[in-house]
């Protein structure tokens, strides 16, 4: 499935004002990033997306790769 457009991303924006603040802290970091130009108009960048949350005082971290057009 291919998703386009602002209106995708618009709706997280939108959820998350309305969502109570969190009872946890949560860092997230951008590793190893890679980009492409496919073309004059199109660039694909590959990373690796870290988050570290801690979780009832215990440290999580959870990492998983991610690519965006």
């Amino acid at each position: 499935m291919l998703v386009e457009g602002l209106e995708f991303h618009k709706y997280y924006f939108d959820l998350a004002s309305k969502m109570p603040e969190p009872s946890f802290r949560q860092n997230i970091t951008m590793s190893n990033p890679h980009i492409r130009w496919v073309g004059k108009d199109c660039t694909v960048v590959s990373y690796t997306r870290v988050d570290q949350v801690i979780l009832d005082n215990v440290p999580v971290t959870k990492s998983t790769i991610e690519t965006r057009v």
